[in-house]
C-alpha cells in the first residue's frame, strides 16, 4: 500500500516514494512517519512497499546478508539478496500464516502436497495473498561505479530493471510505470529532467489506494555518503505545477475539428449523391471516406445483371 519508484539517470539513481506506512494488512495507516529506503552496504539501498510488520525482518535478513556479501557485481548481489528473501519468506510464512493451520513449519506444508492437496492449495493462496504486498526495489552500484535496478517479489522472483531505466513498486506502481513509459522516461535524461518524470509518476500514483501525500525524492551516486534530497515543501509545488498542466495540448481540438468536418462535408455529399441514386450509404464507403479515397456506393444502388 505504497509507491516507490526509481530510475537511472546518467551515473546516478533518482529514487521517489511516499512517507505513508500501513500496519496489520493495511487496517491501520498514518502518514508522514517513514522513511521506506534502507542501506544494504556502501553500494546498494532498497526501497520497501507494504505491511511494515512483515517487510521488517525481511529487510534485516537482507541487510545482514548484504554486509556479508563480497560479491561486487549486480547477478551475484541480487542472487544474495533472493537467496535471503526466500529463506526469511519461509520463516515469515510459518510465523503470519501456517498458525491459523495448527502448522509449525514450512516442511509440514509442503507435506501436505501429497497427504491433503486440498489444504496444500488453500493454504497456498493464502500465501499468494499475502505475498501480493511484498515488494522491494534495489538501487545501487557496481564495482564499476554503474547503476543498477532491479525488484525481488512473490516466491523470491528478481526482476532486472536496466534496460528499461526505471522501476516502480507498492499499489501505486502500475500507475507509475504507465506515467513513466509513456513520456518515455530513458536513462539518458538530465537528472532534473528525470526527478521531475518521477515526480509525476509519483502524482499519478496518488489516486491508487494506501499511496501517501507526502513525498521524498533522493538522489544517489556511487561512493557519495552526502545525497541530495528534495522534500515536500518543493515537491508540492511542483505538484501544483503537474495538476495545472492542460490535459487537451493547444491546438489539438481545432485540429480533430478541422478533420471532422472536413469528413462531415464528405459524407454530406455522398449522402445526397447515394439520395439521387435512391441508395444507401454503405460501410465500404464509409471506410472509404476515412482514408481520403473515392467513396464507392452501396450493392444496393447497383443495377441487378
Amino acid at each position: 500500500m505504497t509507491i516507490c519508484a526509481a530510475g537511472i539517470s546518467g551515473p546516478r539513481i533518482i529514487a521517489v516514494y511516499d512517507r505513508k506506512l500501513s500496519f496489520f494488512g493495511g487496517q491501520i495507516s498514518a502518514e508522514g512517519v517513514a522513511w521506506k529506503q534502507r542501506q544494504v552496504n556502501k553500494q546498494w539501498d532498497v526501497l520497501f512497499a507494504g505491511d511494515v510488520s512483515t517487510l521488517t525482518p525481511m529487510l534485516d535478513a537482507i541487510q545482514e546478508a548484504g554486509k556479508k556479501c563480497r560479491e561486487k557485481g549486480l547477478r551475484q548481489f541480487a542472487r544474495v539478496c533472493a537467496r535471503a528473501y526466500r529463506a526469511e519468506r519461509e520463516r515469515i510464512i510459518e510465523d503470519e500464516v501456517l498458525p491459523d493451520y495448527d502448522l509449525s513449519t514450512y516442511a509440514e506444508y509442503l507435506a501436505l502436497k501429497s497427504g491433503d492437496p486440498d489444504l496444500f492449495e488453500a493454504i497456498g493462496t493464502k500465501i499468494s495473498a499475502a505475498e501480493e504486498g511484498w515488494h522491494l526495489l534495489f538501487c545501487g552500484f557496481d564495482e564499476k561505479r554503474k547503476p543498477h535496478l532491479f525488484v525481488i517479489s512473490d516466491r523470491g522472483k528478481i526482476q532486472y530493471c536496466d534496460a528499461h531505466g526505471f522501476a516502480a513498486i507498492g499499489s501505486g506502481g502500475y500507475a507509475a510505470y504507465i506515467a513513466l513509459a509513456s513520456y518515455p522516461y530513458n536513462s539518458n535524461l538530465d537528472r532534473e529532467d528525470a526527478a521531475y518524470c518521477l515526480l509525476a509518476a509519483k502524482f499519478a500514483a496518488e489516486s491508487a489506494e494506501g499511496v501517501g501525500m507526502e513525498t521524498v525524492l533522493h538522489v544517489l551516486l556511487p561512493g557519495d555518503a552526502w545525497s541530495s534530497f528534495v522534500l515536500d515543501t518543493t515537491v508540492s509545488s511542483i505538484r501544483e505545477k503537474w495538476r495545472t498542466l492542460p490535459r487537451i495540448p493547444a491546438g489539438a481540438a481545432d485540429e480533430i475539428k478541422e478533420a471532422l468536418e472536413k469528413y462531415d462535408g464528405a459524407l454530406s455529399r455522398l449522402r445526397l449523391k447515394n439520395r439521387r441514386k435512391k441508395g444507401k450509404v454503405s460501410l465500404g464507403s464509409l471506410a472509404a471516406l476515412g482514408e481520403g479515397a473515392p467513396p464507392e456506393t452501396s450493392p444496393s444502388t447497383k443495377e441487378n445483371s
